[in-house]
């Protein structure tokens, strides 16, 4: 025998310190690190728990005395005791083990015995750098012998289990038996590493696909003759039974299952070793699985396919029986709720039991069998479910439709109408008064029970989801746009008259009802109606014209709120919608420094006499009538005229008497009373200073006043009691010129001021407004076409017919919807006017005129 030198026996010493560090330092008797790993005898045994691998340079180099002697048989019988005493869990001591690790060096390192033998595995190929010069290392035969050990190992584990009566027994022993396997096959892969670092490395470097590391090599047979489909009895099928036990409600033990899938997921970690199909991994799915990398899905390839997807196909066949049982037997709310059980006790399980990865899949069974196979059963439900307003049914519809794609379609249609024909409803039983008119009050109070009740459904019950967000929008849309209120009025979007009506009664003085919200609540919902309604322009003119009478008035509540609404406009529709109502904010506080510079400078008046001046520009007010007017009044007017014109010259100055008020003392009545009054009231009342009685054709000739505003005025007095005419006589466009107007000397009131301008207004001047608004809606709407042309051609010189019709609509409808051929009028118009035409080269183009 060779001998050594005591340098390098101190050398093998060290070494073999370093490999009974690496392999017992997990040891329950050794955790006490290096220092103690290092006094470790030959009788300590190897770590019962898994040792760490070997490094190489902890390796000791073997003795190489005999190696050239040493064969296959003679090797392989040494290792077969040790891979037997290995397996049973049998301690081995650190000459033992460093006994095996050096037949395996020796006889891999043996040069002779590589050249003698060399077999090849059925169809691979060698390189051409298989016949380089120098040693080369043997290991076929002993990878060879290793392998058919393994295999023949791994089926009689096979054997013990099919052998075990019941699942429980079955999956105990696996559990028991797979860590036993585990470790061991760790310690094993320790012995051989001297052959992965260089048979093994080279076979794989050269593309040898049938050679596997060690340890990779125990876990491929495992997964191949364990998970085998040719296996009746299998560990996956045992773990599937306790699963559905489970799901009758029996008590099982999580952790036998839970052993099976921590088993195959580490199965799956060594990718190399496992001969993975091609294609999906897996059941095909629809839904993302997120939170997984595709290296972690890899994995997962020996869980998917040899535990998953059998779970799948029972889990299946499991719940479609049951969903057919139950849902012929039970209600549909009933089966919802059974449904939202099954998904949230199967959520359970995967997270007590199976790898989260299976969540989505599972969950995607259930929903397939309990939801897309019935859906035309849980759809046809929805109806009912909203007509009895059971919102928390509709939730859990909501919640089970929304798992599968395309379900809610049907809903959000079906929501859609229902919205409309509720709306509709609303609006219809709504009582009008004596001219068969709608209260604005009302009609507004209606609309927004409607929009908060529905409203509030969609943000809870269908958890504000973006489908039936729009359907709710468009049922509104059509709703407060199309009722038997607007059918009425086909020329005027009555809805946006009503609203700015409401409007005005929330933001003028006395128009808030004891327990009504606050303004600024009232507003919001106001608006909230608002982005409903298609022709907001419409609404703008009604309401700049009533913002101009509560200002001219000084009948705004709160100025506050009044500035809140602009503010809130003009978010919505833009500077331009809003541009007005600002600047009659403006005229306001110029008018109130004019007034008080005209309240300086002037002599004293014969009676109070307050201004505003208006700029024609911002204002909507036109002068709707003239008549002569009180010598007190005239007095007063030209001296105002005179101071203005002396400070701003080149102005004209138009009075409106119909937007003018007053205020008269009364003395011949038992009290003292206070009339507020307009223009004209005040000029008839007047007339009653020299005398008592008056014919009708006496106050025409003598004011100079319009027919219909006479017939207005006296109509409000008669209602108040002011006047007396002959009896059966009725104020009418018929009324004879010599009927005589007596003032009525034993007038009473239970107040001492009295508004008599409202008495005039509430009918006559909403009718006139109404009229008035019907006949310049056209000619407003062609002007705003027509700017609309004109700064889109302006932009692009050319453009197509097609082309600019969209865009005009697209600049428009956020005012108003137009109509194609009041475009194409206003094109004709423009054409005329010259500022476009068509071009010489295209019919259908149309070019600006610069």
């Amino acid at each position: 025998m060779q001998t050594r030198s005591r340098a390098a026996r101190r050398n093998a010493l060290e070494n073999q310190n370093e490999v009974v560090e690496e392999v017992a330092a997990n040891s329950p008797q050794k955790r006490g690190g290096k220092k103690r790993a290092a006094k470790a005898t030959e009788e300590e045994a190897v770590a019962v728990k898994q040792p760490k691998r070997p490094t190489e340079k902890s390796l000791p180099k073997p003795k190489m005395a005999g190696a050239q002697g040493l064969t296959l048989d003679t090797a392989w019988e040494s290792l077969h005791e040790g891979l037997n005493a290995i397996y049973i869990g049998q301690r081995l001591s650190v000459k033992e083990y460093m006994g095996y690790y050096s037949k395996v060096h020796d006889f891999c390192a043996n040069t002779q015995q590589q050249q003698n033998v060399r077999h090849r595995v059925p169809g691979h190929t060698r390189g051409s750098g298989s016949n380089s010069k120098g040693a080369e290392f043997a290991g076929r035969e002993l990878y060879d012998k290793l392998k058919q050990y393994l295999q023949e190992h791994v089926e009689k584990i096979q054997d013990e289990m099919i052998a075990k009566d019941t699942e429980d027994e079955l999956l105990i022993h696996y559990a028991m038996t797979w860590n036993k396997y585990a470790f061991s096959s760790k310690v094993v892969d320790g012995l051989f590493r001297y052959l992965n670092r260089h048979w093994i490395k080279r076979e794989k470097d050269e593309g040898n696909k049938y050679v596997h590391d060690v340890y990779n090599l125990c876990l491929m047979l495992w997964k191949q003759v364990i998970f085998s489909k040719e296996t009746s009895e299998g560990v996956t099928k045992a773990a599937i039974q306790l699963i559905a036990r489970d799901r009758n409600g029996e008590k099982i033990q999580d952790e036998l299952i839970k052993n099976v899938v921590d088993s195959l997921e580490q199965l799956g970690h060594e990718e190399e070793t496992i001969v993975f199909s091609q294609g999906q991994i897996g059941r095909p799915s629809n839904k993302e699985n997120p939170g997984f990398t595709e290296e972690q899905k890899k994995n997962l390839r020996v869980y998917l396919e040899n535990f998953e997807e059998e779970l799948l196909n029972v889990t299946d066949v499991y719940y479609s029986e049951e969903a057919d049982q139950y849902l012929a037997h039970h209600s549909i709310v009933d089966y919802m709720i059974k449904v939202e059980t099954r998904l949230q006790e199967e959520e359970g399980r995967v997270r007590r039991y199976l790898h989260l990865y299976s969540m989505v899949r599972v969950a995607e069974s259930l929903e397939n069998v309990f939801i897309a196979n019935k859906l035309t059963e849980l759809q046809s439900e929805f109806g009912k479910l909203l007509q009895q307003d059971r919102d928390a049914d509709l939730t859990r519809l909501f919640k089970l439709c929304s798992r599968v794609d395309g379900a809610l379609d049907r809903l959000r249609q079906e929501f859609l109408s229902f919205v409309t024909e509720k709306g509709k409803q609303a609006v219809a039983i709504l009582e009008t008064n004596d001219v068969g008119e709608v209260e604005a009050r009302a009609y507004v109070g209606a609309i927004l029970a409607i929009h908060q009740r529905y409203n509030g459904m969609v943000k809870d019950a269908f958890s504000g989801e973006a489908g039936f967000v729009s359907s709710f929008d468009r049922a509104c849309n059509v709703f407060i746009n199309n009722n038997v209120v607007t059918q009425k009025c086909a020329k005027v979007n009555k809805s946006a008259e009503l609203l700015a009506r409401y409007s005005d009664m929330i933001l003028r003085k006395g128009g808030l009802k004891p327990g009504d919200d606050d303004v600024e609540v009232l507003i919001t919902n106001t608006l909230t109606i608002f982005k409903y309604v298609d022709d907001k322009d419409i609404f703008q003119k009604f309401y700049t014209k009533m913002l101009a009478k509560r200002l001219t008035s000084d009948t705004s509540a709160n100025q506050d709120a009044e500035g809140s609404m602009i503010t809130k406009l003009k978010a919505m529709c833009g500077f331009e919608y809003t541009n007005k109502m600002q600047r009659m904010f403006t005229d306001v506080g110029l008018s109130q420094s004019l007034n008080e510079g005209f309240q300086n400078s002037s002599k004293k008046l014969a009676c109070d006499f307050s201004t505003m001046v208006l700029g024609s520009g911002a204002w909507p007010l036109v002068q709707s009538f003239t008549c002569s007017i009180p010598k007190t009044l005239e007095t007063c007017i030209e001296s105002f005229r005179s101071f203005y014109t002396a400070q701003h010259q080149g102005r004209k100055l138009t009075w409106l008497l119909n937007m003018s008020r007053g205020e008269l003392q009364t003395n011949g009545f038992n009290r003292k009373y206070t009339l507020i009054t307009t223009t004209a009231q005040m000029a008839v009342l007047l007339m009653y200073n020299d005398t008592l009685t008056n014919t009708y054709g006496l106050l025409r000739k003598e004011l100079d006043m319009q027919k219909e505003i006479l017939l207005a005025v006296l109509q409000s007095f008669v209602k108040a009691g002011l006047i007396k005419l002959p009896e059966g006589t009725k104020i009418s466009g018929a009324l004879p010129e010599e009927t005589q107007v007596t003032l009525n000397m034993k007038f009473t009131f239970k107040k001492m001021k009295i508004d008599l301008v409202r008495l005039q207004q509430a009918k006559f001047e909403a009718k006139q407004d109404a009229e008035q608004m019907e006949k310049n809606i056209e000619a407003d709407r062609q002007l705003v076409i027509q700017a609309a042309i004109v700064r889109i051609m302006k932009m692009r010189k050319q453009c197509n017919h097609t082309n600019l019709i969209t865009e005009i609509i697209t600049q428009i409808s956020t005012r108003f919807n137009p109509k194609i051929g009041m475009v194409k009028k206003c094109i004709d118009i423009l054409m005329e006017k010259e500022y476009i035409k068509r071009s010489d080269k295209e019919k259908d183009m149309y070019e600006y005129i610069s």
